[in-house]
């Protein structure tokens, strides 16, 4: 008997296809703090971003640290795969290691 859904994938797969959602995130983090020092590089003392409790800048810093933080966290699971197995993943398992992006119809 077969219990629900499991895609059986090597360990050599499963790391290739976390170091290309690895390299993802780093390159979005690269890009938003590279478009973080644009924007404290052409900042004035005249502007207002707080009256509209906006700033950019932030914003950037923020979604950079989410991003190195997902790509640390997929770095540690890639790096504590087991050698020559195979594993069993679940629709779960594929979206924690964003193989599967959103529900699998």
């Amino acid at each position: 008997m077969i219990d629900g859904l499991r895609v059986e994938v090597p360990t050599k797969e499963i790391a290739q296809l976390l170091d290309e959602r690895i390299k993802e995130h780093r390159e979005n983090a690269e890009e938003d703090e590279a478009s973080a020092k644009k924007f404290t590089d052409t900042e004035r003392e005249d502007d207002d971003d707080a009256i509209y409790d906006v700033n950019p800048v932030k914003r950037l810093h923020r979604r950079a640290a989410q991003e190195r933080d997902r790509e640390a966290s997929l770095t540690f699971l890639r790096d504590h795969l087991v050698k020559g197995e195979v594993y069993s993943l679940t629709a779960d398992d594929l979206r924690t290691l964003e193989i599967l992006q959103g529900p699998m119809y």
